[in-house]
């Protein structure tokens, strides 16, 4: 082990390695670094130096097995030891990007640490047709066939209108696609203003 490369074993017991490159047994970690030639996952961590530690990522949560991805560096060392605070390694609330959004200047989940799933995309067929507009579209078409809702024929109307947007857009008219977006949203918000205005009549 030298000051920018080698290797770091932590074992259960005081019975030494063999091998250049150990594994199994009483082998708990290794950590190979800078020109090491043995390290976890076939990549070593960086280069150390006299000023330079190696750190593992996310305050020491991360161990992907692969010491090149699980390690950066620090400098000065901020050295730590059996005395020094825990980090909670505890994984993240899981969210959608619509609970960290707020209508106000802050998040209602600022201060937190959370994991905000992504929302996948995908071009088919050389065009702009998103997996989310099939999606809505199937559902759309559900809702048509709900004979229950109190007003069947505006539910027909939008539904009409949703799948007009998703045509255009299936044949890249982005800009059309556009426009019928904004007047859907304009005669959904008369829409309701009404329905608001009638509810408090009737009060």
């Amino acid at each position: 082990m030298a000051a920018g490369d080698g290797k770091v074993a932590l074992v259960r017991s005081i019975t030494p390695l063999a091998g250049a490159c150990p594994s199994g047994g009483d082998l708990v970690d290794l950590v190979g670094y800078g020109d090491a030639n043995c390290s976890e996952g076939g990549l070593a961590a960086p280069v150390l130096g006299a000023n330079v530690s190696g750190v593992r990522a996310q305050n020491g949560c991360v161990d992907t097995n692969v010491n090149g991805a699980d390690f950066g560096t620090a400098s000065p060392p901020v050295p730590r030891n059996s005395a020094s605070p825990l980090n909670d390694c505890t994984p993240p609330t899981v969210v959608w990007p619509h609970d960290v959004q707020s209508a106000l200047d802050e998040s209602p989940l600022v201060g937190q640490i959370v994991a905000v799933r992504g929302i996948v995309t995908a071009k088919r067929f050389n065009n702009g047709f998103f997996i989310q507009a099939i999606q809505q579209q199937n559902r759309l078409r559900r809702l048509m066939e709900y004979r229950g809702y109190e007003n069947r024929r505006r539910v027909r109307i939008w539904v009409k209108e949703h799948l007009a947007i998703i045509e255009a857009l299936k044949v890249s008219k982005y800009g059309r696609a556009s426009q019928l977006m904004h007047e859907h949203l304009e005669k959904a918000f008369n829409a309701t203003m009404i329905r608001s205005k009638s509810e408090r009549d009737k009060n």
